[in-house]
């Protein structure tokens, strides 16, 4: 039978037959998505993605493997409708992708879904090699892995050989920002790009998120995984610069035994600790601003949760922070990045018309926007898939 798309105000048909036995007066759209990296930003996107599609009374189901930063009660931060599927996938060797391809595989016999979304590197592989014909496939990569300057030469090309089969087994790459869209189509010669942006609930709201008053001392704060990405010994150089005068202080865990954990209990900069998300955002929101010093990114969910709670935001110079907060904020250097800091910390008129300019560049990502973008997406899969 035809399936109808059902989206807010309108109904897109999209002509996909399924199996008799799910044949439903008034069928739903089921989208499967499929996540290794199941903690942090990506996390962050597909349980907000997921809760807004079941929201919508869209079927949905997640199957996700285990990292070090997945929360301890990820079953909570879901919609109860949302199926969670754990496919056992707790470390990355070839044995253990070769066994999880085999499981995606079978869920997607038996659930059946209209499209099949993976998310990140790993599940883009796995899952493009995994992949039944019967059903369309979206790839996010949120941060392409080949990108990452920290890795080596020929790692890095075996990485790019990788995501280019990925593109071609895939019906669309749904890219999270223009620069990612961009390294999809010129790297990659991916021929179907599509771009929908990132998106947080609490930018859905005219004003945002009230942050809590700042402590008469200005606070500067790092946030995430203390990790290669977020360039910690960098990081911990320009806290350390802007002290006396100013607090710091990191809102996330380092990596236990590595040189950024040594590095920032060397510097004494208070780290909290890996914090549930209620809480970790509760810490920002106190914050006079927010350092995001990394080596790549895909589209960094802490901006969007910082300027929703008129906190300030510098940037390392990337083409995602460059898209997203303008060339006014984001330093190519350490030293610009301590001067604009603590001019920032150092006028408040200059920090308010700057934070002010960040939440109107912003305001357009919320989630629901975020959602009607991959609702449409899928809508016209679905219609390709159909002709």
């Amino acid at each position: 039978m035809a399936r109808a798309l059902r989206t807010p105000g309108r109904t897109a048909q999209a002509g996909l037959e399924r199996h008799p036995a799910s044949a439903q007066a008034d069928t739903q759209l089921r989208v499967l998505h499929v996540i290794e990296a199941f903690g942090s930003g990506t996390y962050e996107v597909v349980r907000i993605l997921s809760n807004g599609l079941a929201e919508r009374d869209m079927q949905v189901a997640v199957a996700h493997g285990h990292r070090p930063e997945t929360p301890t009660d990820a079953r909570g931060g879901f919609d109860p409708r949302v199926e969670l599927v754990d496919v056992g996938w707790e470390r990355r060797n070839p044995a253990i992708h070769a066994r999880t391809a085999v499981r995606i595989s079978r869920l997607i016999r038996d659930w059946r879904p209209d499209v099949v979304h993976l998310h990140s590197s790993f599940a883009g592989v796995v899952g493009a090699a995994s992949r039944s014909f019967g059903h369309p496939v979206v790839y996010t990569p949120h941060a392409y892995a080949f990108m990452m300057p920290t890795r080596g030469a020929a790692q890095r090309a075996a990485l790019r050989g990788a995501e280019w089969l990925v593109a071609r087994r895939v019906d669309v790459i749904g890219a999270i920002s223009q620069s990612e869209a961009r390294t999809a189509a010129r790297e990659l010669g991916a021929r179907n790009v599509r771009c929908v942006p990132n998106g947080i609930p609490e930018l859905d709201e005219p004003r945002g998120v009230h942050a809590a008053p700042t402590t008469t001392q200005p606070l500067v704060v790092a946030m995430g995984r203390m990790e290669a990405q977020q360039l910690p010994h960098e990081t911990i150089r320009i806290l350390s610069a802007l002290r006396p005068g100013v607090d710091v202080a990191w809102i996330g865990a380092p990596v236990p035994g590595s040189d950024g954990e040594r590095a920032v209990r060397e510097a004494g900069i208070p780290c909290t600790g890996w914090l549930p998300r209620a809480d970790a955002l509760d810490h920002l929101g106190h914050a006079t601003a927010y350092l995001h010093w990394t080596a790549w990114d895909g589209f960094p969910l802490s901006i969007l949760e910082a300027v929703a709670r008129n906190v300030v935001v510098v940037a390392r110079d990337l083409d995602v922070t460059r898209e997203l907060l303008g060339p006014q904020s984001v330093c190519t250097t350490e030293a610009e990045a301590v001067g604009l800091v603590s001019r920032l910390v150092g006028d408040p008129e200059f920090r308010q018309a700057t934070a002010d300019d960040q939440r109107a560049r912003l305001a357009q990502f919320g989630a629901q926007r975020m959602v009607d973008g991959w609702l449409a997406i899928y809508g016209e899969m679905l219609g390709r898939a159909s002709s």
